[in-house]
């Protein structure tokens, strides 16, 4: 009797193994014959994009972040965890280019290899560059719930009041909104604990500090 399985439980059965022809049918019908077993796609992979997928893969990578860092090791940290991974995603990108270029063209040569991973990594390196920027943009220096800083001085009050832009409330931006709130919350809990009357800050704030106060530290 044919036995039936998805190509998830095909590809952990090392008895088994799929020629490229194979795999060719298998991506053109989403199924193929396999030593007697029919190999198919799982329905819902089947119509999924390589990006719908990439998009699955980093949940995943974010519940396993989470696990990483709270275990026991002190060496597992949420940084080493997003190395291992960006080491991870290049040496599976170039295995991509690798088999690609045996399928289509007539393997990969030392001058194609080394222009490849030098676009590719400058291609990544492009990338983080424009999300530092875009933070750099969106983000105050005084931004004490995202720089992870605390406010230990009057000073450090006054400077993070008169930077505070309450525009956070009407932006679309999950977070931008999360990091206004943090700020605000970071701010009344410096004026309780130290018990400091706001009215007597405002000879030292700006027009909009004033307003700030007013707004949300009264």
């Amino acid at each position: 009797m044919k036995q039936v399985k998805n190509f998830g439980e095909f590809i952990n059965e090392a008895n088994l193994v799929i020629s490229k022809d194979q795999m060719a049918k298998l991506h053109n019908d989403g199924k193929v014959e396999v030593d007697g077993n029919e190999i198919k796609f799982a329905d819902e992979a089947i119509n999924k994009t390589a990006n719908e997928m990439l998009t699955d893969a980093y949940h995943k990578a974010l519940d396993e972040a989470k696990t990483y860092e709270a275990d026991d090791n002190a060496d597992h940290t949420l940084e080493k965890y997003l190395k291992e991974m960006a080491s991870l995603t290049a040496e599976k990108m170039y295995e991509m280019y690798e088999s690609s270029c045996n399928e289509m063209r007539e393997g990969v040569t030392m001058e194609m290899y080394e222009k490849a991973c030098n676009e590719m990594k400058e291609s990544y390196a492009a990338k983080m560059d424009e999300m530092l920027h875009k933070v750099n943009e969106s983000v105050n220096y005084d931004d004490v719930g995202y720089r992870n800083k605390s406010i230990n001085s009057e000073d450090d009050l006054i400077s993070v009041i008169n930077s505070f832009d309450w525009g956070y409330e009407m932006s679309d931006s999950s977070s931008t909104y999360d990091r206004g709130n943090r700020v605000k919350d970071a701010v009344r809990k410096y004026i309780k604990d130290k018990r400091i009357k706001v009215e007597k800050l405002k000879p030292r704030l700006s027009e909009k500090g004033i307003e700030v106060v007013d707004r949300y530290f009264k």
